[in-house]
């Protein structure tokens, strides 16, 4: 299941299990996601990859990878290493993935004053 991007079944889901499958100067790469990445002038996701161990990599964004479903997580400078085949829970921070929703909508749509740009 390499690259699912969970958060299009359920966009208010905050967590879910992975598998890293690739680390390299990029970022991480799991085989599934919360995280969705930057693109169309919205900011990636930022979070944490948790191991089971308790150690928290904080994920400072979310790109879009090589692949169509791939999503790489660009861990933050300080952040320790994370191995191939570690599991890991991906976690939103709180209100990352309300918060681009609203934004995205133009003025024209709700503002009688840009009305004269339809």
């Amino acid at each position: 299941m390499t690259g699912a991007r969970r958060f299009r079944g359920d966009p208010y889901l905050k967590s879910c299990t992975a598998r890293v499958v690739a680390v390299s100067a990029r970022g991480i790469e799991p085989d599934r996601t919360v995280f969705a990445p930057r693109g169309g002038g919205q900011p990636g996701d930022t979070g944490r990859l948790h191991r089971a161990d308790g150690v928290a990599v904080r994920i400072v964004d979310a790109r879009q990878g090589e692949g169509p479903a791939t999503v790489v997580h660009v861990p933050a400078p300080d952040a320790p290493a994370l191995a191939v085949g570690d599991l890991v829970t991906a976690e939103l921070d709180g209100g990352t993935v309300a918060t681009p929703t609203g934004v995205s909508t133009p003025p024209c749509t709700y503002c009688p004053a840009w009305s004269w740009r339809r």
